[in-house]
């Protein structure tokens, strides 16, 4: 009985997990552009077309890319070659959706030692296109990254 127990209770700890995580606002200054993520988040790495993020469970990579001939309608075929190009095993199929901010095309996906979300954003407003991507290792935190993608806003 007390096997039971703690077995249901490591179960609901593994899948709350993902869901109690407290989200910070992080900003990426040079480009004005922020998101919301775990609050032990912190800048890895910054060049002038990226920036990296990571605090042990997630690992998060902001790139700004070309946006030239990409559109709304063609962002999840762009989407699907990059990951296959990327060797990343696809879990599902594209999915759309969109913010103030964004139009968003994303995948779920697996690659050798991690599970991982790819995206291309494109601004409402045509000024920019990103691509975010983020891997985990830890089962049960798969809603963090999903809040983490539709959190992307413009700060200014």
């Amino acid at each position: 009985m007390n096997k039971t127990i703690c077995l249901c209770f490591f179960l609901l700890f593994s899948y709350v997990k993902g869901w109690a995580q407290e989200l910070s606002p992080i900003v990426w200054e040079s480009y004005y552009i922020g998101f919301n993520a775990p609050a032990d988040m912190r800048m890895a790495e910054e060049t002038e077309e990226e920036i990296f993020f990571t605090n042990g469970v997630y690992d998060a990579i902001l790139t700004m890319i070309d946006m030239e001939g990409m559109n709304v309608e063609s962002m999840g075929d762009e989407l699907q070659h990059l990951v296959a190009e990327d060797g990343i095993e696809m879990m599902g199929k594209v999915e759309k959706i969109e913010n103030d901010a964004f139009h968003i095309a994303y995948l779920k996906g697996k690659s050798t030692d991690a599970r991982c979300l790819y995206a291309y954003l494109l601004a409402k407003d045509e000024s920019c296109a990103l691509m975010f991507t983020i891997f985990y290792k830890e089962s049960g935190v798969e809603e963090v990254p999903f809040k983490m993608l539709k959190s992307l806003r413009f700060t200014e």
